[in-house]
C-alpha cells in the first residue's frame, strides 16, 4: 500500500474528531479546553498507531523530504494552536481549516516525520545510558506540552516537538550569562563600550525575556524547560531532564565553566579564589549541579570546572559563568565588559572558531525584583550565521534559546521549549 494511502487512512479518523470539536467546543474558552483534552489525547494516540506501519519507510523519509515535513508540521501546529490556547472563535475557524485536504497534508506529515523521527540515522537502535527518574514530555496535536512522570535515561532522545523552526546548524555554541540588567541598556550606557561594538555586528532580541524573579529558576528553566516550580535561589536536586542530557544522548560534548568554582563537583553554597583568581562563585548560578543524574556521576561532574580551564572548540557545547563581580551582579559593568572583551576575543581568535560557530550573550534577568515590562535582559547572537546589526522585537524568553540550540541540533524539546518559537529570525530564519 503507497504511504498516501496510510495517510489517508489515518486522517479519516482524525477529520471526524475534528468535526466533534467543532460542534463541541464552541461554548466558552474554558468547555473548549477541557473538550479539546478529551478528544486530542485518543487522536494523538491513534497517530502513533498509524504511524507503526510506515516506519519501515522512516529513513528514505527522513532522506528525502524531511524539509517540506518541516514545514507542514509547522502548519499543523499552527492550525490547531487555538484548540488549547485560543478563544471559541478561533477553535471554530482552526476546525475549518484543518478539514478536508489540509487536514491530509498536515496530519499525513506530522504522521511520516514521527515515523521518521523514531529512526536514527541507518536504522540502528538510540543509545541508552544511565537510568533517572525525569518528565518525560508529550506534544499534543495542539502543539503544546504535557508533563508526565516516567523512568528516563540521560541518552534517551528528548521528544520532539510539532514544529521546528528554521534556524541554522551550528558548529560550536558558546552561552555567557550574565546577572541583573538589560543588555541594550548596559551597551547604550556609556560603560561597557566592547559590548555596544558586539550590539553593532551581531543580532539582539530586544525582547528576550526572563522566565521569573530570581537567578536559580531562570538557569534551570533555561536548562529543563521549565522552571520546576522553583522559587528561590535555595539548594534544589532534580530527576528532570535537561539539555545536558539531550547533548549527550545526541553526541555532543559540554562543558561548564563557572568562574571561582573549586573541583571535585563542588556542591556547596559559595566559594572565593582558586586558579581564576579574586572572585565569588555561587551555587545559585550554575545549574548543572542542580540535576541528580550529573552530580551522581563522577564523570559527567567532571565537566564542571573554573574559567581557567576554558579552552575554546574543546567542546560543542560550552558554558560560561562569570563570577559575582565579572557577571556584573556586584560590581561596575566595566568589570564585566572586560571579562567579556577577554572571553570573545579568546574564541573568535582561536583555530577553532569557524562561521557557523555562535556565542550567545545574555542575562538572567533584567534586575532584582519586579521590572517594568520595557525592562528585559535581552539577547545577543553573535555568528557569521546570524544577521549583522539587526534588532528583533518579537517576544521571546529564556524557552526560546533552549530550543533554538535544540533545533539546530534536532535534539528534540524539553517541557515549556515544545511550544516556544526558536530566535530563527535572528539568523534570516521566519
Amino acid at each position: 500500500m503507497m504511504p498516501i494511502e496510510w495517510i489517508q487512512r489515518a486522517v479519516e479518523p482524525a477529520t471526524r474528531t475534528l468535526a466533534r470539536l467543532r460542534s463541541g467546543l464552541a461554548v466558552t474558552t474554558g468547555r473548549a479546553a477541557a473538550g479539546a483534552k478529551r478528544h486530542i489525547s485518543p487522536l494523538a494516540s491513534g497517530i502513533r498507531e498509524a504511524a507503526g506501519p510506515v516506519a519501515p519507510r522512516g529513513a528514505l523519509i527522513a532522506a528525502g523530504a524531511a524539509r517540506p515535513i518541516r514545514r507542514a508540521a509547522g502548519t499543523m501546529a499552527v492550525r490547531l494552536k487555538p484548540y488549547t490556547a485560543g478563544p471559541a472563535a478561533r477553535i471554530g475557524r482552526a476546525t475549518r481549516t484543518t478539514t478536508g485536504k489540509s487536514a491530509i497534508l498536515t496530519v499525513g506529515a506530522i504522521l511520516l516525520f514521527g515515523a521518521a523521527a523514531r529512526l536514527p540515522a541507518g536504522g540502528a537502535p538510540a543509545a541508552s545510558g544511565p537510568t533517572a527518574s525525569a518528565h518525560a514530555t508529550e506534544v499534543t496535536a495542539g502543539g503544546s506540552a504535557t508533563s508526565s512522570s516516567a523512568a528516563a535515561s540521560p541518552g534517551a532522545r528528548a521528544t520532539p516537538s510539532a514544529r521546528i523552526a528554521e534556524v541554522p546548524r551550528f558548529g560550536h555554541v558558546y552561552w555567557i550569562i550574565l546577572e541583573e540588567h538589560s543588555l541594550l541598556d548596559v551597551a547604550n550606557g556609556g560603560k561597557a563600550p566592547f559590548l555596544a561594538s558586539l550590539v553593532k555586528q551581531g543580532a539582539v532580541a530586544a525582547d528576550y525575556d526572563a522566565l521569573a524573579e530570581g537567578s536559580l529558576p531562570n538557569y534551570i528553566g533555561l536548562f529543563s524547560g521549565s522552571t520546576q516550580d522553583i522559587a528561590d535561589d535555595g539548594v534544589h536536586y532534580l530527576d528532570s531532564p535537561s539539555l545536558f542530557d539531550q547533548l549527550d544522548s545526541h553526541g555532543k560534548t559540554w562543558a561548564v565553566h563557572s568562574q571561582n568554582v573549586p573541583g571535585s563537583c563542588f556542591l556547596g553554597l559559595s566559594a572565593e579564589g582558586g586558579p581564576d583568581g579574586p572572585g565569588t562563585y555561587v551555587r545559585r548560578h550554575e545549574p548543572a549541579v542542580s540535576f541528580t543524574n550529573i552530580v551522581a556521576d563522577p564523570v559527567r561532574c567532571a565537566r564542571i570546572g573554573d574559567l581557567s580551564s576554558f579552552a575554546p572548540g574543546r567542546t560543542d557545547f560550552t558554558l560560561i559563568i562569570p563570577n559575582m563581580c565579572a557577571d556584573m551582579h556586584d560590581c561596575p559593568v566595566s568589570v564585566g565588559d572586560a571579562l567579556l572583551k577577554k572571553l570573545v576575543t579568546k574564541i573568535r581568535s582561536s583555530k577553532s572558531w569557524s562561521t557557523d560557530d555562535l556565542i550567545v550573550i545574555t542575562f538572567d534577568e533584567a534586575g532584582e525584583g519586579p521590572q517594568p515590562p520595557s525592562r528585559r535582559p535581552g539577547l545577543l547572537a553573535l555568528s557569521g550565521l546570524a544577521r549583522p546589526a539587526f534588532v528583533s522585537h518579537e517576544d521571546r524568553n529564556h524557552y526560546s534559546l533552549l530550543r533554538t540550540i535544540e533545533d539546530s541540533w534536532r535534539l528534540g524539546c524539553l517541557a515549556n521549549s515544545c511550544a516556544a518559537p526558536a530566535l530563527g529570525e535572528l539568523f534570516g530564519g521566519p
